[in-house]
């Protein structure tokens, strides 16, 4: 009889090789304000439903390394829930480790800060907190795209704009076209 440890370890093994045999993006993330490294930022690949599938961070170099499991839609780089990079239209068909080399990031965008009235009626201060929300939401929305310079070509980094889960906070979504970034710009 077989022993529940060598199932449980044989179907721990299957769940893996599809992680295993995934495609491997590797990149590095630098600040277009200082050409630095961005340090410490989530990466995670997304499906069509928005669930995380696999996540890493960047290192002390800014550098990255991530299976790409079938099934992913997007890769999402974040800062704090406040600022997301999404890279769209991945390739998928090299099952090898692909280098995307450096991708642009912007300083992210001031978050909102909970503002308390004091010396007002709840009222008034939720009528504030509610102009302040409405002052902040149309900074965000004023956001554009950019054109970073990577090496010898132009990446354009597309400017939109989302919900904040529950809140009626917006944060910015900048999103690049990961065929941009591998065909018209080799590193």
């Amino acid at each position: 009889m077989i022993k529940k440890s060598k199932i449980l370890f044989l179907i721990a093994g299957l769940c893996m090789s599809g992680i295993l045999s995934a495609q491997m993006l590797k990149g590095r993330l630098y600040s277009l304000n200082d050409s630095l490294p961005v340090i410490y930022w989530i990466i995670s690949t997304v499906d069509s439903s928005d669930q995380i599938l696999t996540a890493t961070m960047s290192d002390i170099k800014g550098d990255f390394l991530i299976p790409v499991p079938k099934g992913t839609c997007y890769l999402s780089i974040t800062h704090i829930n406040y600022w997301e990079l999404q890279l769209f239209n991945l390739n998928q068909a090299s099952p090898d480790t692909s280098d995307i080399g450096a991708i642009p990031m912007v300083e992210p965008f001031p978050y909102l800060i909970n503002v308390q009235f004091v010396g007002i009626s709840a009222r008034k201060n939720k009528r504030k907190q509610k102009q302040h929300m409405r002052s902040y939401n149309k900074l965000v929305k004023q956001c554009d795209d950019i054109i970073a310079e990577r090496g010898t070509c132009k990446v354009r980094l597309i400017a939109t704009t989302a919900g904040n889960g529950k809140s009626e906070e917006l944060r910015v979504i900048y999103k690049i076209d990961f065929m941009e970034l591998t065909d018209k710009c080799k590193p």
